[in-house]
């Protein structure tokens, strides 16, 4: 029997353990790769502290599947076919893999290796590579923690869903119920449309002219499924907008905090216990999504819905907005700049070769886009096959691809109940896959500051992993009031959308110019034993920068007041001062780039205003050459033009 470690299985450095004496302790066993090594990623922290272990990744396959599962999550399954069809169908594929291999490819990989070297989480980092950007990190962190917020409500309603589907009936193929308006349309009323007044079929349903019925063809139509998630899964009836949201739903508070407490027991040992998590977590949507695909090709009207999913429009091309949701889907999709790949590389042994990690990721992601696209619009299809609606009525604005247009297609084919189960399993995993990372960021994002004080707690990791998930639960309970739609969709429109363009837009500037390309591609020569490609270091000093300069202004002027659309087709316009709050939102994240900025500099122990800049602009390896020699590398020209 091989008695390898799954370490060695997967191609990390074995892990040779070794003796190292601590402040002149006693002496404690620690494995070669970090330390040893981690020591000269470990060396620019603050002087007099001790060396510590980090935890690792249980074997190089964990981690894999962990950035996997946080980057393929909810917006694969239904945000993309969307996005796709708007800007041109097929087109949009090129400015979408234009975005990926330009910007976010290229900061995917800086955040793998960035973390992986300084072994640190998104706030502590930025002490090693540039204290006056440690706002950076804490603006992730925000935005993280706004993400959480809504992002969970959606795990909530498929938990909701997933229960509701373990019956024989699904209950939003129904038209019979209370909350059930005289414009809700099932196949029940579409058969009887058929059968005419005296009972006999007439072929098309449409071709009868009923003045005043739902039969008639110019008759206002909600499907089932529709009033079902409006009306009866949220509640929407009970608040009348933004400013009168109701009390919270008891059923769905329920759910929201299952949800919870499925994130702690995956988080509460840190990434050991999430490792085991993501195995299943990482591999069940594919599993699912092929299934379905197969069931969904052998509906008639499949093919309609593939070819309306691919149909190009090269037209688009010249609208920069294309190119712009390109982008927006893309970098959040991948969740480069929420803090994440940092925390999960920072767990990595210190030369795990990361090159290939970030690109199978990237391509998984993007392919699980496109399956995704394919499997949606098969069912779509059929469903527009079967009610003779065309395709671009079936899916409206804002019409809740997830959960009003899938759980009616799934009702109408045979043995619903268990191909609704199974659909919703898959939702939970892609949810609870990227709301591990997204907490994994925060949690590590503030161990690794209050170290100290966080290590003198006995069961430190639980403790601060059930406080987290308390707080945000109870900050989320609006989401999952009667008016919670209104909050969530605020707080998608303005809780990380330009804040995350200008988070990584200086990130990228602070690595590349600030701290030094040169400097950063030290660093990965020394990890990884070679300097990056010349061709990642231009993306990374010019392109890339500024692309994301370009959409983060274009971005700024045009943020817009948000709407919402009901299930019967009308919309909700929010009041004019949202608009305003959204952008306090905004800032409540980002503000915090100039206030740490301004605060670094501040307190920096110098004895001028010149060396606080200095020491504030410069890794802290560099600080003791700084007061004694005043050699400032960063005040010189060729600091800024090196590669």
């Amino acid at each position: 029997m091989d008695n390898s470690s799954p370490d060695e299985l997967f191609g990390m450095t074995p892990r040779v353990v070794v003796k190292k004496t601590i402040n002149n302790d006693e002496e404690v066993s620690m494995p070669l790769s970090h330390p040893t090594d981690g020591d000269k990623a470990e060396r620019a922290g603050s002087e007099g502290e001790p060396s510590e272990a980090r935890v690792q990744w249980n074997s190089k396959m964990e981690f894999l599947l962990s950035t996997i599962g946080f980057a393929v999550d909810l917006s694969n399954v239904f945000r993309f076919p969307n996005t796709c069809y708007s800007n041109g169908g097929g087109a949009f594929l090129i400015p979408y893999f234009c975005m990926l291999a330009l910007c976010a490819l290229p900061l995917f990989y800086m955040e793998l290796l960035l973390g992986q070297y300084n072994r640190q989480g998104c706030i502590s980092v930025w002490n090693k590579v540039c204290p006056i950007m440690k706002g950076v990190g804490v603006a992730s962190c925000v935005m993280n923690f706004y993400v959480a917020l809504f992002y969970n409500s959606v795990i909530a309603w498929s938990f909701y869903y997933l229960f509701s589907s373990f019956t024989s009936v699904l209950p939003w193929t129904r038209c019979d119920q209370t909350y059930n308006t005289e414009f809700c349309w099932n196949d029940a009323k579409q058969e009887t449309c058929l059968l005419g007044f005296n009972g006999s079929a007439i072929g098309n349903f449409t071709e009868w002219s009923g003045n005043g019925s739902i039969c008639h063809p110019d008759s206002r139509r909600v499907s089932s499924a529709s009033e079902y998630f409006d009306y009866h899964v949220l509640g929407l009836r009970e608040a009348t907008g933004f400013h009168d949201l109701g009390p919270p739903k008891w059923d769905l508070s329920l759910c929201l905090a299952l949800t919870f407490v499925c994130l702690y027991f995956s988080l509460f040992k840190g990434v050991k216990s999430m490792g085991v998590a993501v195995w299943i977590t990482a591999l069940l949507p594919y599993i699912v999504l092929s299934i379905l695909l197969v069931r969904g090709l052998m509906l008639p009207g499949a093919l309609d819905g593939i070819k309306y999913f691919i149909r190009p429009s090269f037209g688009k091309l010249l609208d920069i907005k294309v190119w712009s949701d390109a982008a927006v889907q893309i970098f959040f999709s991948l969740g480069s700049g929420f803090g994440v790949h940092l925390a999960y590389a920072s767990y990595n042994d210190f030369h795990n070769g990361i090159f290939n990690d970030c690109v199978i990721a990237t391509l998984v992601n993007s392919f699980t886009s496109l399956f995704s696209g394919f499997v949606v619009f098969t069912f779509l299809g059929y469903l527009s096959a079967k009610s003779g609606t065309p395709i671009d009525s079936v899916v409206g604005v804002n019409s809740g691809l997830v959960f009003t247009v899938y759980p009616e297609a799934l009702s109408t084919i045979p043995g619903a109940p268990f191909w609704s189960v199974l659909f919703f399993i898959m939702l939970l995993t892609l949810g609870l896959d990227s709301s591990f990372g997204a907490l994994e960021a925060l949690l590590t994002a503030v161990t690794d500051e209050y170290k100290k004080q966080i290590s003198r707690m006995k069961y430190s990791r639980e403790i601060t992993t059930g406080v987290a998930c308390i707080i945000i639960y109870l900050c989320a309970l609006p989401n999952v009031t009667y008016g919670g739609m209104y909050v969530y969709r605020f707080l998608e429109e303005f809780g990380a959308g330009v804040s995350i363009l200008v988070a990584v837009v200086m990130q990228c500037l602070c690595v590349s110019w600030v701290y030094g390309l040169h400097n950063f591609s030290n660093d990965v020569n020394e990890m990884l034993g070679s300097r990056p490609w010349m061709g990642w270091r231009i993306l990374w000093k010019v392109v890339t920068p500024v692309i994301l300069l370009v959409l983060s202004v274009y971005s700024l002027c045009n943020v817009k007041n948000p709407h919402m659309q009901y299930s019967n087709g009308d919309f909700y316009h929010y009041p004019s001062h949202t608009k305003y709050l959204g952008w306090l939102v905004v800032l409540s994240s980002i503000s915090f780039i100039p206030i740490f900025a301004i605060w670094t500099v501040l307190r920096m122990d110098g004895r001028s205003i010149r060396e606080k800049i200095a020491l504030s602009i410069s890794p802290s390896r560099e600080h003791d050459e700084i007061r004694e020699q005043g050699n400032v590398t960063r005040f010189g020209l060729q600091h800024w033009l090196n590669f």
